[in-house]
């Protein structure tokens, strides 16, 4: 049941009806419920495992808290924990990488939908416990609240415990501004995903299977079309899930801000997917950069300062391990390893590049400005070409081919008709302006601001944007593979 389906819409406003007319605890159990129902309508196989992980990371909060050996139990749990995203999402990637080493045989059943992002908040719930910073929460009823929160539990945003279960304890009252809120941001995220990327995937979709008919400038519009596909399929999706829980009275992280208005690697991660690179910050690089910054006594290594190493090889393995997340393919692998080339040249080189920009008069200069925020979008779509295409291979073929013609004509060959490109080049000029007050003002802020008349103009527009240009196919959000 996807979030741009009829029949979520339909439970969806049933849900909603009766979660403000029962009273707070039988709110909260219909909300328990409605998350199991929700997720089990993507297969009773994912929910019996999602609720096997939940019992895990339940039982392992309390173990955590009291055990004597706080320190091996808690590297148990994250074991047992982790052995679910192992067994059913990369043991067959495995077992094929090594051929004949094991010879064991391939498991049969699909990775759940959303087993990352749920295992990953179960993770941070036993990491916090451990860490002291929230105590381990002695009623399932709230940690299994957390964890099948159904707005998140398919494609995040990654909560953590200490955002949402406190949440979960207090009474949701109606509130007129935090649903005025949701429904703004569930209406711009279905326009992201059934105007913008459901349109867009049919273009990019025609290029990325048969990349041998297209050359140049054809393959760059059908990277640079990809780049803008998955920005809008998930930041959608985001805007939609975060609307959601707002208007069950539920504050939930930020997950994209503006993401391709980077000027740098380091700035696209600090606005992509925010609830997963900061989680990967928290939980893996820093912990990583602090082991070796000790192991090295803060001492130089090879003429270099020990914080240096720590950065180089801490951000290299999240890296892989940020690929490795998003699924089981070498292809995951190399875009996750090309954002950490990125990131390494980005940090060694940082001090050469602020020097030339000062000394040329360039640094704070709309030019300077322009160039990087151009530079960084290039080498995002870059990676975003390994991270679409079916095999490396193709990749490469995709990669090593851009350059070979620079007709114009060609990119027709992606639309079927003038029309299809008007409409598209319309609907980007269309989000942009929406960058445009998000970037200046702030949507919410902007709205809010605006007359009574202007305000609801606006909402018809959008409406009638979503009813005439929408595709209505149930497409499926590119991250709910993930």
């Amino acid at each position: 049941m996807q979030f741009n389906s009829l029949i979520f819409l339909v439970a969806f406003s049933i849900f909603i009806f009766l979660y403000y007319i029962l009273k707070n605890n039988n709110r909260k159990t219909l909300l328990l419920i409605c998350s199991l129902l929700f997720y089990s309508s993507f297969g009773l196989t994912g929910l019996v495992i999602m609720v096997s992980v939940l019992t895990v990371v339940y039982i392992s909060g309390i173990a955590v808290e009291r055990s004597e050996e706080r320190k091996g139990i808690f590297w148990i749990s994250i074991v047992i924990v982790l052995s679910f995203l192992f067994v059913f999402k990369y043991y067959n990637f495995f077992t094929d990488a090594l051929p004949g080493a094991l010879n064991l045989p391939l498991l049969k059943t699909a990775s759940p939908v959303g087993l990352s992002f749920y295992t990953f908040a179960g993770l941070s719930y036993v990491i916090e416990v451990y860490r002291k910073r929230i105590k381990a929460e002695k009623n399932i009823f709230y940690l299994a609240q957390f964890i099948t929160f159904f707005p998140l539990v398919v494609s995040g945003p990654i909560e953590r415990p200490y955002n949402i279960l406190p949440q979960l304890r207090e009474e949701k009252n109606f509130d007129y501004d935090s649903v005025k809120k949701g429904l703004i941001l569930v209406t711009l995220g279905f326009f992201k995903k059934i105007v913008i990327a459901d349109r867009i995937a049919d273009l990019s979709e025609k290029v990325f299977s048969n990349p041998q008919e297209y050359k140049g400038i054809a393959l760059i519009a059908g990277a640079v079309l990809f780049s803008i596909q998955i920005y809008c399929d998930f930041s959608g999706y985001t805007d939609i899930a975060i609307g959601i829980a707002s208007i069950m009275g539920f504050k939930v992280m930020e997950n994209f801000n503006l993401p391709y208005y980077a000027k740098s690697i380091q700035d696209f991660w600090a606005r992509w997917h925010i609830s997963l690179s900061t989680w990967l910050r928290d939980y893996l690089f820093l912990p990583i950069a602090y082991l070796i910054t000790r192991k090295l006594n803060n001492k130089p290594f090879l003429g270099m300062k020990s914080e240096n190493w720590s950065y180089l090889a801490g951000i290299s393995f999240t890296m892989l391990v940020c690929g490795l997340w998003h699924g089981a393919n070498w292809t995951f692998i190399v875009w996750g390893l090309l954002h950490a080339l990125y990131l390494v040249i980005g940090f060694l080189t940082k001090k050469i590049r602020k020097r030339i920009l000062r000394k040329s008069g360039l640094e704070k200069s709309i030019i300077s400005s322009i160039f990087k925020t151009s530079f960084t979008f290039s080498l995002v779509t870059l990676a975003w070409v390994f991270f679409k295409s079916e095999s490396i291979s193709a990749g490469y073929y995709f990669v090593s081919n851009i350059f070979s013609g620079f007709s114009l004509l060609t990119v027709m060959k992606i639309f079927s008709s003038r029309y299809e490109l008007i409409v598209v080049l319309s609907l980007l000029i269309l989000l942009e302006l929406i960058h445009f007050v998000q970037k200046k003002y702030g949507i919410l802020n902007f709205i809010n601001s605006r007359p009574v008349w202007q305000r609801w103009g606006f909402y018809y527009f959008f409406i009638f944007i979503i009813l005439i240009f929408g595709r209505f196919d149930s497409a499926t959000f590119i991250y709910a593979n993930f």
